[in-house]
């Protein structure tokens, strides 16, 4: 009797145990949750933000990443595919536009270079990015040293 009785209190422990296995094992558990973030130089200036907004446009087929660095300056990627890859600004459907202040003037926009989606699973994003970019004046602004990895919505 006492051997059934030692038995049936180990049965617990036994389930616990396997229950805890099983769920270790659970291939379909979710990835961890990525840290948003942009970081770049901006004409030899580091610049870089935790404060990101991540949007993929379903319909378009689109991406959008906005960093606000501070209240009136703000970098925005925009990709119009999603597919990884390094794409030229001047010509594959990749849009970065950079505002160091609220002068509008002062805005630039990607003329030349790339940039890279170098992943795009579950609901993130991360790459890397490298431009010459123009103002609406036609001076020069070169952002190098550029990543990001932000975790999206879907709309």
């Amino acid at each position: 009797m006492r051997k059934i009785r030692k038995s049936i209190k180990s049965i617990p422990l036994v389930l616990a145990l396997a229950v805890l296995a099983l769920s270790s094992c659970n291939k379909n558990a979710p990835l961890p949750a990525v840290k948003s973030s942009v970081a770049f130089q901006f004409n030899g200036t580091p610049r870089s933000t935790s404060n990101v907004i991540a949007t993929n446009y379903i319909t378009q087929n689109s991406l959008e990443i906005i960093g606000q660095i501070s209240s009136t300056e703000q970098i925005i990627l925009q990709f119009d595919t999603l597919k990884t890859g390094t794409f030229n600004v001047a010509t594959n459907g990749v849009v970065l536009g950079y505002s160091p202040d609220n002068i509008a003037a002062d805005a630039c926009f990607g003329a030349t270079g790339t940039i890279t989606l170098s992943s795009f699973v579950g609901t993130t994003a991360t790459g890397t990015f490298s431009v010459t970019a123009k103002n609406s004046l036609n001076v020069d602004g070169v952002i190098t040293q550029g990543t990001f990895s932000a975790q999206y919505t879907k709309q």
